[in-house]
Protein backbone atom coordinates (compact mmCIF):
# COMPACT_ATOMS: atom_id res chain seq x y z
CA UNK A 1 0.00 0.00 0.00
CA UNK A 2 1.05 3.72 -0.64
CA UNK A 3 1.15 5.54 2.44
CA UNK A 4 0.47 9.01 3.03
CA UNK A 5 1.24 10.62 6.86
CA UNK A 6 -1.01 13.69 6.67
CA UNK A 7 -0.85 14.71 10.58
CA UNK A 8 0.68 14.53 13.96
CA UNK A 9 -2.27 15.02 16.08
CA UNK A 10 0.37 14.56 19.61
CA UNK A 11 3.60 15.06 18.48
CA UNK A 12 6.05 13.07 20.98
CA UNK A 13 3.20 11.96 23.95
CA UNK A 14 3.88 9.64 26.72
CA UNK A 15 0.73 8.20 28.09
CA UNK A 16 0.46 9.24 32.33
CA UNK A 17 -2.42 10.78 34.14
CA UNK A 18 -2.59 14.68 34.25
CA UNK A 19 -2.22 16.18 37.24
CA UNK A 20 0.14 19.47 37.94
CA UNK A 21 3.57 18.78 39.31
CA UNK A 22 4.91 21.99 40.65
CA UNK A 23 8.39 22.95 42.39
CA UNK A 24 7.51 26.04 44.75
CA UNK A 25 10.71 28.33 44.50
CA UNK A 26 8.87 31.24 46.62
CA UNK A 27 11.42 32.02 49.61
CA UNK A 28 9.04 34.68 51.17
CA UNK A 29 7.83 32.82 54.42
CA UNK A 30 9.51 30.62 56.39
CA UNK A 31 7.69 27.07 55.62
CA UNK A 32 6.17 25.58 58.47
CA UNK A 33 3.87 22.51 57.38
CA UNK A 34 1.84 20.47 59.76
CA UNK A 35 1.06 17.58 57.23
CA UNK A 36 0.75 19.69 53.72
CA UNK A 37 -0.69 23.02 55.34
CA UNK A 38 1.61 26.04 55.70
CA UNK A 39 0.15 27.90 58.95
CA UNK A 40 0.92 31.22 57.72
CA UNK A 41 -2.24 32.77 56.12
CA UNK A 42 -0.19 35.28 54.26
CA UNK A 43 1.92 32.46 52.18
CA UNK A 44 1.44 32.70 48.26
CA UNK A 45 2.63 30.09 46.39
CA UNK A 46 5.27 31.37 43.83
CA UNK A 47 5.95 28.05 41.53
CA UNK A 48 7.22 26.55 38.54
CA UNK A 49 5.58 23.97 36.32
CA UNK A 50 7.80 20.56 35.88
CA UNK A 51 6.38 21.04 32.01
CA UNK A 52 7.83 18.00 29.89
CA UNK A 53 9.05 15.68 32.46
CA UNK A 54 6.68 13.47 33.86
CA UNK A 55 4.59 13.94 30.83
CA UNK A 56 6.28 14.75 27.51
CA UNK A 57 5.36 17.11 25.18
CA UNK A 58 7.39 17.56 22.09
CA UNK A 59 7.50 21.36 21.79
CA UNK A 60 9.04 21.81 25.17
CA UNK A 61 12.62 19.93 23.84
CA UNK A 62 12.45 18.44 20.56
CA UNK A 63 15.73 16.68 20.25
CA UNK A 64 14.68 14.24 23.44
CA UNK A 65 13.04 12.40 20.51
CA UNK A 66 15.38 12.85 17.66
CA UNK A 67 16.99 9.37 17.37
CA UNK A 68 12.75 7.06 17.88
CA UNK A 69 12.73 4.86 15.11
CA UNK A 70 9.95 5.72 12.70
CA UNK A 71 9.46 9.27 14.78
CA UNK A 72 6.91 10.36 11.75
CA UNK A 73 4.70 7.09 13.33
CA UNK A 74 3.32 8.91 16.60
CA UNK A 75 0.44 8.53 18.88
CA UNK A 76 -2.34 10.32 17.20
CA UNK A 77 -0.61 10.89 13.50
CA UNK A 78 -3.13 10.51 10.93
CA UNK A 79 -2.67 7.77 8.09
CA UNK A 80 -4.24 7.14 4.57
CA UNK A 81 -3.40 4.11 2.82
CA UNK A 82 -3.86 4.00 -1.02
CA UNK A 83 -4.11 0.42 -2.25
CA UNK A 84 -1.58 -0.66 -5.16
CA UNK A 85 -3.76 -3.44 -6.24
CA UNK A 86 -7.17 -1.10 -7.32
CA UNK A 87 -5.75 2.60 -6.86
CA UNK A 88 -7.87 3.50 -4.48
CA UNK A 89 -7.55 4.73 -0.29
CA UNK A 90 -8.53 2.76 1.94
CA UNK A 91 -11.92 3.77 4.38
CA UNK A 92 -14.28 3.39 7.05
CA UNK A 93 -17.47 2.68 6.01
CA UNK A 94 -19.44 5.26 7.08
CA UNK A 95 -17.09 6.62 9.18
CA UNK A 96 -16.98 3.38 11.29
CA UNK A 97 -19.00 0.22 12.75
CA UNK A 98 -18.97 -1.38 9.61
CA UNK A 99 -16.57 -2.83 6.71
CA UNK A 100 -13.51 -1.49 5.55
CA UNK A 101 -13.34 -0.42 1.93
CA UNK A 102 -11.12 0.13 -0.96
CA UNK A 103 -12.67 2.09 -2.52
CA UNK A 104 -12.22 6.33 -2.82
CA UNK A 105 -10.45 7.81 -5.21
CA UNK A 106 -9.58 10.92 -3.05
CA UNK A 107 -9.10 10.70 0.89
CA UNK A 108 -10.98 12.88 3.81
CA UNK A 109 -11.88 11.98 7.48
CA UNK A 110 -13.22 8.53 6.37
CA UNK A 111 -9.85 8.01 5.03
CA UNK A 112 -8.13 8.48 7.90
CA UNK A 113 -6.48 6.88 10.11
CA UNK A 114 -5.33 7.66 13.34
CA UNK A 115 -2.70 5.28 15.34
CA UNK A 116 -2.29 4.33 18.70
CA UNK A 117 1.65 3.52 18.84
CA UNK A 118 2.45 0.49 20.71
CA UNK A 119 5.90 0.75 20.10
CA UNK A 120 8.31 1.45 16.89
CA UNK A 121 5.81 -0.59 14.84
CA UNK A 122 2.93 -2.36 15.97
CA UNK A 123 -0.02 -0.03 16.38
CA UNK A 124 -3.62 0.30 16.62
CA UNK A 125 -5.29 2.18 13.46
CA UNK A 126 -8.73 4.45 15.10
CA UNK A 127 -11.49 5.20 12.34
CA UNK A 128 -13.45 8.46 11.94
CA UNK A 129 -16.48 7.60 14.45
CA UNK A 130 -13.57 6.25 17.30
CA UNK A 131 -13.61 2.39 16.25
CA UNK A 132 -10.60 0.69 15.75
CA UNK A 133 -9.75 -1.60 13.16
CA UNK A 134 -9.62 -5.18 13.27
CA UNK A 135 -9.88 -8.83 11.70
CA UNK A 136 -13.42 -10.45 12.01
CA UNK A 137 -13.68 -14.24 12.54
CA UNK A 138 -14.21 -14.83 8.59
CA UNK A 139 -10.35 -12.55 8.32
CA UNK A 140 -12.59 -9.19 7.14
CA UNK A 141 -11.28 -5.91 7.89
CA UNK A 142 -13.47 -4.32 10.32
CA UNK A 143 -14.03 -1.22 12.27
CA UNK A 144 -16.40 -2.24 15.21
CA UNK A 145 -14.86 -2.41 18.31
CA UNK A 146 -14.56 0.72 20.77
CA UNK A 147 -11.49 -0.66 22.44
CA UNK A 148 -8.22 -2.29 20.87
CA UNK A 149 -7.45 -5.53 21.32
CA UNK A 150 -5.36 -8.44 19.69
CA UNK A 151 -7.45 -8.36 16.76
CA UNK A 152 -7.07 -4.89 16.57
CA UNK A 153 -3.32 -5.04 16.77
CA UNK A 154 -0.88 -4.42 13.53
CA UNK A 155 2.78 -3.92 12.50
CA UNK A 156 3.46 -2.10 9.45
CA UNK A 157 6.04 -2.96 7.23
CA UNK A 158 7.76 -0.34 5.37
CA UNK A 159 9.67 -0.47 2.82
CA UNK A 160 13.44 -0.12 3.22
CA UNK A 161 13.59 1.71 -0.56
CA UNK A 162 10.27 3.83 -0.29
CA UNK A 163 9.29 3.98 3.13
CA UNK A 164 5.72 5.66 2.23
CA UNK A 165 5.21 1.57 0.68
CA UNK A 166 3.59 -0.13 3.46
CA UNK A 167 2.33 -3.96 4.05
CA UNK A 168 0.25 -3.96 7.26
CA UNK A 169 0.48 -7.58 9.24
CA UNK A 170 -2.48 -8.57 11.40
CA UNK A 171 -1.86 -10.88 15.05
CA UNK A 172 -3.28 -13.38 13.08
CA UNK A 173 -0.42 -13.74 10.97
CA UNK A 174 -1.08 -12.69 7.75
CA UNK A 175 -0.67 -9.36 5.96
CA UNK A 176 -3.79 -7.30 4.69
CA UNK A 177 -4.94 -7.45 1.07
CA UNK A 178 -7.20 -5.59 -1.19
CA UNK A 179 -9.26 -8.25 -2.84
CA UNK A 180 -11.80 -5.98 -4.26
CA UNK A 181 -12.95 -2.24 -3.63
CA UNK A 182 -15.36 -3.79 -1.09
CA UNK A 183 -13.27 -6.52 0.36
CA UNK A 184 -10.20 -5.98 2.73
CA UNK A 185 -9.42 -8.90 4.57
CA UNK A 186 -6.11 -10.33 6.22
CA UNK A 187 -5.19 -13.58 4.60
CA UNK A 188 -2.36 -12.98 2.89
CA UNK A 189 0.70 -14.96 3.93
CA UNK A 190 3.41 -14.29 6.51
CA UNK A 191 4.68 -15.24 9.80
CA UNK A 192 2.90 -15.00 13.38
CA UNK A 193 2.68 -12.49 16.79
CA UNK A 194 0.88 -10.54 19.25
CA UNK A 195 0.87 -7.22 20.80
CA UNK A 196 -2.25 -5.47 22.85
CA UNK A 197 -2.95 -1.88 24.39
CA UNK A 198 -5.67 -0.83 26.26
CA UNK A 199 -6.23 2.66 28.12
CA UNK A 200 -9.85 2.89 29.33
CA UNK A 201 -9.29 5.77 31.16
CA UNK A 202 -9.18 8.78 28.29
CA UNK A 203 -8.36 12.17 28.26
CA UNK A 204 -9.92 15.62 28.99
CA UNK A 205 -8.82 17.37 26.88
CA UNK A 206 -7.62 16.92 22.98
CA UNK A 207 -4.14 18.57 23.64
CA UNK A 208 -1.24 16.92 24.03
CA UNK A 209 -0.42 18.17 27.76
CA UNK A 210 -3.37 15.67 28.61
CA UNK A 211 -2.04 12.71 27.46
CA UNK A 212 -3.96 12.78 24.09
CA UNK A 213 -3.02 9.98 22.05
CA UNK A 214 -5.49 11.20 19.07
CA UNK A 215 -7.67 13.96 19.75
CA UNK A 216 -10.36 12.41 21.25
CA UNK A 217 -12.33 13.68 24.30
CA UNK A 218 -13.09 10.29 26.85
CA UNK A 219 -12.78 11.73 30.01
CA UNK A 220 -15.97 11.61 32.30
CA UNK A 221 -17.89 10.12 29.37
CA UNK A 222 -18.25 7.11 32.16
CA UNK A 223 -18.81 6.65 35.59
CA UNK A 224 -15.64 4.18 35.11
CA UNK A 225 -13.13 6.87 34.10
CA UNK A 226 -13.81 9.19 37.04
CA UNK A 227 -13.62 6.22 39.52
CA UNK A 228 -10.40 5.38 37.65
CA UNK A 229 -9.13 8.58 38.50
CA UNK A 230 -9.88 8.98 41.64
CA UNK A 231 -8.36 5.68 42.72
CA UNK A 232 -4.66 7.09 41.60
CA UNK A 233 -5.60 10.67 43.22
CA UNK A 234 -6.43 8.41 46.53
CA UNK A 235 -2.67 6.38 45.75
CA UNK A 236 -1.07 9.14 45.95
CA UNK A 237 -2.32 10.99 48.40
CA UNK A 238 -2.39 7.69 50.91
CA UNK A 239 1.28 7.75 50.31
CA UNK A 240 2.59 11.20 50.58
CA UNK A 241 0.11 12.45 53.41
CA UNK A 242 2.40 12.26 55.86
CA UNK A 243 5.46 13.87 54.10
CA UNK A 244 5.75 17.87 55.02
CA UNK A 245 6.67 18.63 51.80
CA UNK A 246 3.27 17.61 50.65
CA UNK A 247 1.40 20.72 50.37
CA UNK A 248 -1.80 20.25 47.78
CA UNK A 249 -3.09 18.05 45.07
CA UNK A 250 -4.82 19.26 42.03
CA UNK A 251 -7.60 16.68 40.88
CA UNK A 252 -6.83 17.02 37.12
CA UNK A 253 -5.73 19.69 34.72
CA UNK A 254 -8.15 21.44 32.12
CA UNK A 255 -10.83 19.58 31.46
CA UNK A 256 -12.55 21.26 27.82
CA UNK A 257 -16.16 22.12 27.98
CA UNK A 258 -18.54 21.22 26.91
CA UNK A 259 -17.32 17.85 25.74
CA UNK A 260 -16.90 17.23 30.04
CA UNK A 261 -19.79 18.31 31.25
CA UNK A 262 -20.13 20.25 34.41
CA UNK A 263 -21.93 17.49 36.29
CA UNK A 264 -19.24 14.99 35.49
CA UNK A 265 -16.53 17.70 36.66
CA UNK A 266 -18.31 18.21 39.97
CA UNK A 267 -19.14 14.59 40.34
CA UNK A 268 -15.45 14.19 40.21
CA UNK A 269 -13.89 17.17 41.93
CA UNK A 270 -16.50 15.73 45.09
CA UNK A 271 -15.01 12.06 44.91
CA UNK A 272 -11.49 13.67 44.24
CA UNK A 273 -11.47 16.02 47.24
CA UNK A 274 -13.15 13.18 49.42
CA UNK A 275 -10.44 10.30 48.31
CA UNK A 276 -7.90 13.29 49.28
CA UNK A 277 -9.60 14.26 52.74
CA UNK A 278 -9.50 10.85 53.76
CA UNK A 279 -5.96 10.62 54.41
CA UNK A 280 -5.04 14.45 54.82
CA UNK A 281 -7.22 17.04 56.37
CA UNK A 282 -4.61 19.57 55.39
CA UNK A 283 -3.65 19.61 51.98
CA UNK A 284 -5.23 21.76 49.84
CA UNK A 285 -7.27 20.42 46.81
CA UNK A 286 -7.05 22.51 43.93
CA UNK A 287 -9.75 22.36 41.00
CA UNK A 288 -9.31 22.83 37.28
CA UNK A 289 -11.06 25.48 35.55
CA UNK A 290 -12.69 23.79 32.70
CA UNK A 291 -11.71 25.24 29.10
CA UNK A 292 -14.21 27.25 27.63
CA UNK A 293 -16.67 27.66 30.22
CA UNK A 294 -17.87 30.29 32.58
CA UNK A 295 -15.11 31.18 34.92
CA UNK A 296 -17.12 31.22 37.94
CA UNK A 297 -18.92 28.35 37.69
CA UNK A 298 -17.12 26.33 40.03
CA UNK A 299 -17.47 29.02 42.93
CA UNK A 300 -20.21 28.07 44.91
CA UNK A 301 -19.66 24.32 44.93
CA UNK A 302 -16.21 24.62 45.53
CA UNK A 303 -17.20 27.41 48.23
CA UNK A 304 -18.58 24.76 50.03
CA UNK A 305 -15.45 22.63 50.17
CA UNK A 306 -12.69 23.10 53.16
CA UNK A 307 -9.06 23.45 51.98
CA UNK A 308 -10.55 23.85 47.98
CA UNK A 309 -8.45 26.06 45.43
CA UNK A 310 -9.46 27.06 41.87
CA UNK A 311 -7.20 27.08 39.05
CA UNK A 312 -6.90 29.45 36.48
CA UNK A 313 -4.95 29.89 33.45
CA UNK A 314 -3.77 33.60 31.74
CA UNK A 315 -1.60 33.71 28.49
CA UNK A 316 -1.35 36.65 26.04
CA UNK A 317 -1.42 34.12 23.19
CA UNK A 318 -4.53 32.38 23.42
CA UNK A 319 -7.82 31.95 24.57
CA UNK A 320 -10.98 29.80 24.92
CA UNK A 321 -12.97 32.50 26.12
CA UNK A 322 -12.13 35.33 24.12
CA UNK A 323 -11.05 35.38 20.42
CA UNK A 324 -7.40 35.00 20.41
CA UNK A 325 -6.79 36.68 17.66
CA UNK A 326 -6.81 40.30 19.45
CA UNK A 327 -3.30 39.12 20.71
CA UNK A 328 -1.73 39.35 17.30
CA UNK A 329 -1.21 43.11 16.63
CA UNK A 330 -1.25 43.78 20.53
CA UNK A 331 2.06 46.72 21.38
CA UNK A 332 3.78 46.28 23.91
CA UNK A 333 1.88 49.15 25.84
CA UNK A 334 -1.46 47.38 24.96
CA UNK A 335 -0.23 43.72 26.32
CA UNK A 336 0.36 45.54 29.26
CA UNK A 337 -2.95 47.16 29.64
CA UNK A 338 -4.83 43.99 28.90
CA UNK A 339 -2.69 42.74 32.11
CA UNK A 340 -3.01 45.00 34.35
CA UNK A 341 -7.16 45.79 33.33
CA UNK A 342 -8.42 42.41 31.94
CA UNK A 343 -6.44 40.05 33.79
CA UNK A 344 -6.91 42.21 37.11
CA UNK A 345 -10.46 42.04 36.69
CA UNK A 346 -10.78 38.34 35.73
CA UNK A 347 -8.58 37.20 38.51
CA UNK A 348 -10.68 39.69 40.79
CA UNK A 349 -14.01 37.95 39.24
CA UNK A 350 -12.86 34.64 40.54
CA UNK A 351 -11.70 35.60 43.91
CA UNK A 352 -13.93 36.40 46.62
CA UNK A 353 -13.63 36.37 50.60
CA UNK A 354 -15.83 33.63 50.95
CA UNK A 355 -14.97 31.61 48.23
CA UNK A 356 -12.21 29.08 47.34
CA UNK A 357 -8.63 30.02 47.22
CA UNK A 358 -7.35 31.15 43.40
CA UNK A 359 -4.63 30.31 41.86
CA UNK A 360 -2.85 31.10 38.46
CA UNK A 361 -1.74 27.52 37.59
CA UNK A 362 -0.45 28.60 34.41
CA UNK A 363 1.42 32.27 33.11
CA UNK A 364 3.78 33.15 30.79
CA UNK A 365 6.35 36.21 30.24
CA UNK A 366 5.65 35.35 26.03
CA UNK A 367 3.58 37.17 23.72
CA UNK A 368 2.99 37.68 19.73
CA UNK A 369 4.98 41.05 20.14
CA UNK A 370 7.85 41.34 17.21
CA UNK A 371 11.07 42.47 17.99
CA UNK A 372 10.61 43.41 21.64
CA UNK A 373 13.43 44.10 23.79
CA UNK A 374 14.83 42.73 27.16
CA UNK A 375 13.12 46.05 28.63
CA UNK A 376 9.69 44.96 27.14
CA UNK A 377 9.91 41.73 28.60
CA UNK A 378 11.13 42.47 32.12
CA UNK A 379 8.21 44.78 32.24
CA UNK A 380 5.51 42.51 31.30
CA UNK A 381 6.55 39.72 33.10
CA UNK A 382 6.48 42.03 36.08
CA UNK A 383 2.62 43.32 35.48
CA UNK A 384 1.81 39.59 35.25
CA UNK A 385 3.56 38.96 38.70
CA UNK A 386 2.15 41.78 40.47
CA UNK A 387 -1.26 41.05 39.12
CA UNK A 388 -1.54 37.24 39.37
CA UNK A 389 0.50 37.59 43.02
CA UNK A 390 -2.91 38.62 44.32
CA UNK A 391 -4.04 35.47 43.39
CA UNK A 392 -5.45 34.25 47.35
CA UNK A 393 -3.19 30.62 46.66
CA UNK A 394 -0.94 31.67 44.55
CA UNK A 395 1.20 31.38 41.00
CA UNK A 396 2.90 28.94 38.77
CA UNK A 397 4.79 29.52 35.58
CA UNK A 398 4.69 27.76 32.73
CA UNK A 399 7.25 26.00 32.78
CA UNK A 400 11.14 25.11 34.37
CA UNK A 401 12.95 24.28 31.15
CA UNK A 402 12.12 24.83 27.50
CA UNK A 403 14.20 24.95 24.24
CA UNK A 404 12.07 28.43 23.66
CA UNK A 405 13.45 31.12 26.20
CA UNK A 406 10.83 32.96 27.24
CA UNK A 407 8.87 29.49 28.18
CA UNK A 408 11.81 28.76 30.47
CA UNK A 409 11.18 30.19 33.91
CA UNK A 410 15.10 28.91 34.61
CA UNK A 411 16.80 30.64 31.93
CA UNK A 412 14.42 33.86 32.47
CA UNK A 413 16.00 34.00 36.31
CA UNK A 414 19.05 33.14 35.21
CA UNK A 415 19.60 36.32 31.95
CA UNK A 416 17.57 39.14 34.28
CA UNK A 417 14.30 39.06 32.82
CA UNK A 418 12.38 37.96 35.52
CA UNK A 419 13.09 38.76 39.23
CA UNK A 420 11.66 37.57 42.12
Amino acid sequence: MQLKNIATYSSRTMKLLVVHYLFIISSCYVFNFSYGRNLNPNFRVKAVNLGGWLLTEGWIKPSLFDAIPNNDFLDGTGLQFKSVTVGKYLCAELGGGNIIVANRTAASGWETFKIWRINSTIFNFRVFNKEFVGVDGSGNVVAVENKPGFSETFEIVRNSDDPSRVRIKSTNGFFLQVKTEELVTADHSGGNGGWGDDDPSGSQNPCEHSANRDGTIEWGKTDDTIQQTVEVIEFLTARYAKNPSLYAVELINEPLAPEVTLDMVKKYYQAGYNAVRKHSSTAYVVMSNRLSSDPTELLTFASGLKGSVIDVHYYNLFSRIIDSSIFDNMSVQQNLEFVNTNRSAELNTVTQSNGPLTFVGEWVAEWQVRDATKEDYQMFAQAQLEVFGRATFGWAYWTLKNVNNHWSMEWMIKNGYIKL
